[in-house]
């Protein structure tokens, strides 16, 4: 009970930096306890051919949706996820899954992109932009990366690669719960 307290005073203590930060405040509070929604079979990928099996149901997870129009080297720099994962992982004790959702305009360029910067994390590659229709995620793509509990409610909103202060609320969202 406690702890589910906690997290919801720190959800509020994120959504109110986040808010104060964030162009779009309509957009930030709209999402924080949202509930995202999966497609039924997700199949995740390296290098869009090698099928691998990925465990969805951690107790918390962080999503982040590149569309065919956002920049794949900026956010799937592989450098900066693996310095994150390892960040969170030491608080978390790898109780927290990556969901990297790709829906780009050709397959062939993700493939190269991923292999020319062994971007090698599991990847859904989202031809029909599925979880984008089923969620309809902001056009920002500063607000394309999502904290999930392990119930998908949102629990912050924002690119922990791409904002400093954004992977800091991360971090500390994460190690209050698992402490």
């Amino acid at each position: 009970m406690v702890k589910r307290f906690l997290v919801s005073l720190s959800a509020l203590l994120v959504l109110a930096l986040s808010i104060s930060s964030c162009k779009n405040n309509d957009d930030v509070a709209k999402w924080v306890g949202r509930t995202i929604v999966f497609p039924k079979n997700m199949v995740f990928t390296k290098y869009s051919n090698d099928t691998v099996s990925f465990e969805m149901n951690k107790e918390y997870k962080v999503l982040t949706y590149i569309s065919e129009d956002d920049c794949f080297p900026c956010v799937l720099n592989k450098l900066d996820w693996t310095d994150l994962m390892n960040e969170v992982d030491s608080v978390s004790h790898h109780h927290v899954s990556y969901i990297f959702v790709v829906h780009p305009s050709d397959v062939k360029t993700l493939v190269n992109f991923q292999r020319n910067y062994s971007f090698d994390l599991p990847v859904f590659v989202d031809i029909m932009d599925s979880v984008n229709i089923l969620n309809e995620f902001p056009a920002s793509s500063m607000m394309h990366s999502f904290l999930l509990d392990n119930d998908n409610k949102v629990v912050l909103v924002g690119q922990p690669i791409l904002n400093n202060r954004i992977r800091d609320l991360y971090i500390k969202t994460i190690e209050s719960v698992f402490q």
